[in-house]
């Protein structure tokens, strides 16, 4: 029989560092199983930023031999992730590129489908890994490691957004984002104004994001279907320019 592991989704926190959601939406949380995606809807809802991207300092300097755009970070990110994802004797991985968040899936895809993984795209967003069995689903599971190490995601997405980039989000957030959910049916809080929005996120780090009406016993569904419907970040050109 085959088994169709978690569809991975980079508009959600889709593996925190590596996608940030990314879901969620990435930051991060695990990837392999039904546990471990349960776990991942969990973290995607309780944050305040869709795609994990934390308040931070901007990144030091890429350090020697990194291709550009890679996080100077990457090294200690990987070994992190293997720890979330119990990958023993991880093997070793370099970085070819930096990918955006808008190719990542069909990136992935490329990646494994040259390793003989039955990946696809999904025609809602993100991707799937169908295996055969358990076996062959940690073989997958090794290899998907190496394909988001070869191509993780650029180190824009973990810097601090500057005043214009809060701007783009917040408008998007009122004209895109809260329109869609309702459309859907979900009851949305009226948005903080401009002002209180980019003063929290100053002060604290915070990026609203309109879930605070979701009922909770459904939260984690119901940001599935969000996150598959609704474009809830801009596109990159927007926001990074």
């Amino acid at each position: 029989m085959e088994q169709q592991l978690p569809v991975r989704r980079a508009s959600g926190r889709w593996c925190t560092k590596f996608a940030t959601a990314i879901l969620f939406v990435g930051s991060l949380v695990a990837c392999a199983g039904p546990a471990q995606e349960a776990k991942r809807e969990s973290d995607m809802v309780t944050g305040s930023t869709p795609t994990g991207n934390s308040h931070k300092s901007p990144p030091s300097e890429v350090v020697g031999g990194l291709p550009p755009g890679v996080p100077a970070t990457y090294y200690a990110d990987m070994a992190e992730w293997a720890e979330i994802i119990n990958l023993d004797d991880p093997p070793s991985v370099e970085p070819v590129r930096a990918v955006g968040k808008d190719e990542i899936d069909q990136v992935m895809v490329d990646c494994l489908v040259e390793f003989g993984v039955d990946a696809r795209l999904e025609p809602s967003g993100g991707f799937s890994v169908h295996s055969s069995d358990r076996e062959q689903g940690e073989a997958n599971e090794r290899l998907e490691f190496i394909c988001m190490g070869r191509y993780p995601l650029h180190e824009r997405y973990q810097q601090s957004f500057a005043s214009e980039q809060l701007e783009v989000y917040y408008e998007w957030m009122v004209e895109e984002t809260i329109p869609c959910m309702q459309s859907l049916g979900y009851p949305t809080p009226t948005p903080p104004s401009k002002e209180t929005f980019v003063a929290a996120y100053e002060a604290r780090g915070e990026l609203f994001f309109p879930d605070t009406e979701l009922d909770p016993s459904t939260m984690a569904g119901d940001m599935v279907t969000i996150m598959e419907q609704c474009e809830v970040m801009p596109p990159d050109e927007e926001l990074y320019g």
